[in-house]
């Protein structure tokens, strides 16, 4: 049986077609990905993370008020060295939980967007993102990090959470002495 050469020819455009049609339409979803992405990122000064001393870490409070009503973070943190982890373990895993006090929902009003890490001499610092994987429970914002620094498990450490309203205003709070677990 002889296949009919202009069926192939009508096939082989069709097949060019759907392929130029598929990298139209990855061209246009990668622009808007990266038109999304950065479209929220300044490269103004006040996008930055700041440097802040110490003396000024070490002051931030454990609760913190805001338009009335006050707020709290409970913290985990933890070291992977499970079988399967190349030596050395995986770097700090940071769940942090924003807190409302009366348990009521916060809303989108306000945002947990960067952590610090403090212990002695030691400041590191990053953003961070809300988990949406799994709800949060109502009056508590959840976020992770999972690339922190290689941290020695069992010993302690203060977290401090930069915290914006939708005005800009900025706040921070601090969980003090959180634990950094070992799972193996």
């Amino acid at each position: 049986m002889h296949s009919n050469p202009l069926k192939i020819k009508s096939y082989q455009k069709m097949l060019l077609k759907s392929m130029i049609f598929v990298c139209l339409i990855t061209r246009a979803f990668i622009a808007t990905a990266q038109t999304y992405e950065w479209s929220n990122i300044s490269t103004e000064p006040s996008y930055v993370l700041p440097d802040i001393s110490l003396e000024q870490l070490n002051a931030v409070p454990d609760v913190v008020t805001i338009d009335g009503r006050e707020y709290y973070l409970t913290v985990y943190l933890s070291r992977d060295y499970m079988p399967i982890i190349p030596p050395g373990g995986k770097p700090l895993y940071t769940t942090i939980y924003f807190k409302s006090r009366d348990d009521q929902p916060i809303g989108s009003s306000l945002s947990v967007v960067a952590f610090w890490l403090v212990r002695s001499n030691f400041i590191w610092k990053d953003w961070i993102l809300e988990d949406t994987l799994e709800p949060a429970k109502p009056g508590q914002i959840k976020l992770r990090h999972m690339t922190g620094p290689r941290l020695e498990p069992n010993t302690y450490i203060d977290v401090i959470a930069m915290v914006r309203d939708l005005s800009g205003k900025t706040f921070f709070l601090k969980a003090p002495k959180q634990f950094i677990r070992k799972t193996s």
